[in-house]
Formats: structure tokens, sequence, C-alpha cells
């Protein structure tokens, strides 16, 4: 028996480097209170944060030392929905990649959250 197996590069299915800002087709939640001009997600760098590798900017940040000391941040950057077609037979593979940084003065905590909406 012979068999063969072709391999391909994986398919993006979204990449963003926020080079034109957050994209109207992304949501931003501002679920925090007080504070000053970087209460929620930006482009714009509000603390002119230099973090090295493998951060470029331009980057989405929610920075929360800019924010300031009464600020309470519970910010969310959603991306828009992406529908994962199967390939008969296989099962779906989705793979994630991202960057963070948390610079730990309090207690800090980010998450992921995907969510699979299940039509077949």
């Amino acid at each position: 028996m012979t068999c063969t197996a072709t391999f391909g590069p994986p398919r993006v299915l979204l990449e963003e480097d926020f080079s034109e800002g957050i994209p109207y087709t992304w949501q931003v939640v501002d679920g925090g209170y007080g504070g000053g001009a970087a209460s929620t997600w930006t482009t714009a760098n509000p603390g002119n944060r230099n973090f090295g590798p493998p951060f470029v900017e331009p980057f989405a940040i929610v920075d929360s030392a800019a924010a300031g000391p009464d600020a309470v941040q519970d910010e969310q950057l959603i991306t828009p929905w992406i529908s994962v077609e199967p390939c008969p037979g296989n099962p779906r593979r989705v793979f994630i990649s991202f960057s963070d940084y948390m610079w730990v003065w309090e207690l800090e905590e980010a998450d992921v959250e995907i969510s699979v909406n299940e039509t077949s």
C-alpha cells in the first residue's frame, strides 16, 4: 500500500498589525471606570512604552499605568467572528498566536477566550 500526504502552509484566517488603528470590525469594550486617557484599548501608546521585541509599534494596548491610580479596568478587545470550514473527513484545528506584556505592579490578569459556534 502506498500513501501520499501533501502538506501546505497554514491558511491565515486573521492577521492584524494595527497599522490603521483598531479596525471597525473589532469590538472595544470599556468595562472599567475612573482614570484618564488610557481607560480602554488604543494604538496610540499613551505611556510611550518601548517594550522591545516582539512588540513593534503599532500595537493594541490598554495601559493601566497611563490610566491613573484610581482606574479600574475590565477591558475587552474582540475580533470579528471567523468561519472555519473543515475539510471533509478532517477535524478543525485552529491555532492562535499573540504576544502580551504585563508589568505586575498590582494584581493584573489577562484572559484569552475562544468561542465555538458548532453548526454541523
